[in-house]
């Protein structure tokens, strides 16, 4: 557990009131413009070179500063966690929750008092509301590491050595709060699978070379529950990477939202319950079994998902089987299983989901699986031909070019699809049939 001096525990009691920022007035929430917005930064005022790479099983455009890759303007990223564009995610990769909601951490002595406070007040913070909790570091191999730096980062979960949460001079003790939120495995409430259920994305108004920024996490990424939360810690405002003053996000009505960093909303808390059970409970392990990743199918498509689930310190009650984020259905016991009936053509990403008796859940792996039409392929006519003049913002878009199915991999416009360009903007599926 996290212990530190009465004086400062004292002092942290008494912005409880206002949750963690009561004691900072100059952090208070305050209405969006794009000069007050407040994103955090692992860079800011820079940008730096756009590679495109395979990070936990999903092709994502990233940013190299210098050898530092940075996703969504704050998440680091390790190199090795990632991978060629088109790699299928490793089996048996590392588990990115901490076990036990226990957080080993060090503190670098470059860090001045008054960070060092905020520091110590944000983990206070995760400690007074959730089952998350820390313990500084002596010889454990795992563990977050505060650092100086110009601006506020973090890694994404647990991922097996040191990772460093840099604080910078502007970082307040919310936006530390967020930094370590991303440390424990949350992502950007923005980029969730069903974002576009719930606001629009507004392309032309975000800075040049951040479009990626708004780029949605993949169902083998990560997972979600309830509606997609303004409320959250981890939300961008309406005015996040704005180019030119005008909203870069809006509600679906048009109206725009602020974002907060003053404490959890109801839907942080029951995400972070979710992956962190308050009674320490062991998470349940899952993987599919069949198909295997590749299999292909002729339409109309039977195909039976089998899954394997335990769970070490209690019994699996359900296990979920999904096509990206749309639930197919379930099964309660052993084996687990689910056959998915008149599967049309297409290329599916299919994921399992474990829950044990406690309520924790575990996401398996993605299997990726194509069925063809009874003719061999899927009808040009079922795909829109590709519009020069058409903005593809939203990766995963299919289109018919010269015959052949293509989807965008990231936000473009103009640039042709290209079966043989391996790097390139578009991935080549299948070819596609008259």
């Amino acid at each position: 557990m996290y212990f530190k001096s009465t004086m400062k525990a004292a002092l942290f009691c008494a912005c409880l009131i206002s949750p963690f920022l009561a004691c900072q007035e100059s952090n208070a929430p305050v209405s969006p413009s794009p000069r007050e917005e407040n994103v955090e930064m692992a860079f800011p005022g820079k940008t730096g070179a756009l590679e495109y790479r395979n990070f936990r099983g999903k092709d994502v455009t990233l940013e190299n500063y210098n050898g530092t890759y940075v996703l969504q303007g704050d998440i680091m990223v390790h190199p090795k966690e990632l991978q060629l564009p088109g790699s299928d995610a490793r089996a048996g990769r590392i588990d990115h929750y901490w076990p036990s909601a226990l957080v080993y951490y060090s503190i670098d002595a470059s860090i001045s008092s008054t960070k060092l406070g905020r520091i110590e007040d944000a983990m206070d913070y995760w400690e007074s509301t959730t089952a998350v909790h820390f313990q500084e570091r002596t010889t454990q191999t795992n563990y977050v590491k505060f650092i100086d730096g110009s601006g506020c980062s973090s890694y994404i979960g647990m991922i097996g050595g040191s990772q460093n949460i840099t604080v910078g001079n502007g970082c307040s003790v919310g936006n530390i709060v967020h930094e370590i939120g991303h440390a424990v495995g949350l992502y950007h409430e923005h980029t969730r699978q069903d974002r576009d259920s719930y606001v629009l994305i507004n392309t032309a108004n975000i800075e040049s070379g951040k479009e990626h920024n708004f780029n949605k996490y993949s169902a083998s990424q990560g997972f979600e529950i309830g509606s997609l939360d303004f409320g959250s810690v981890m939300m961008y405002s309406s005015y996040a990477f704005s180019a030119n003053g005008s909203p870069t996000i809006t509600k679906l009505d048009g109206s725009t939202f602020s974002s907060q960093r003053s404490a959890f909303s109801s839907g942080d808390l029951d995400i972070i319950n979710m992956m962190y059970p308050p009674s320490g409970n062991d998470y349940p392990t899952v993987s599919i079994t069949s198909p295997a990743t590749g299999s292909s199918y002729a339409e109309p498509a039977s195909v039976t998902i089998q899954a394997t689930a335990a769970d070490a310190d209690g019994s699996v009650t359900k296990v979920e089987f999904y096509n990206g984020t749309t639930k197919l259905g379930e099964d309660a016991s052993a084996p687990y299983s689910y056959t998915w009936a008149s599967v049309a053509a297409g290329s599916y990403t299919i994921v399992a989901k474990a829950t044990d008796n406690a309520g924790a859940v575990t996401t398996s792996s993605s299997v990726t699986i194509s069925v063809t039409s009874a003719s061999g392929g899927t009808l040009c006519s079922t795909v829109p031909d590709w519009s020069s003049s058409q903005v593809y913002a939203t990766p995963g878009i299919k289109v018919n070019y010269q015959g052949k199915i293509f989807e965008n991999k990231w936000w473009i416009q103009g640039t042709a699809p290209d079966q043989n360009d391996t790097w390139g903007p578009w991935k080549y599926l299948q070819d596609c049939i008259d």
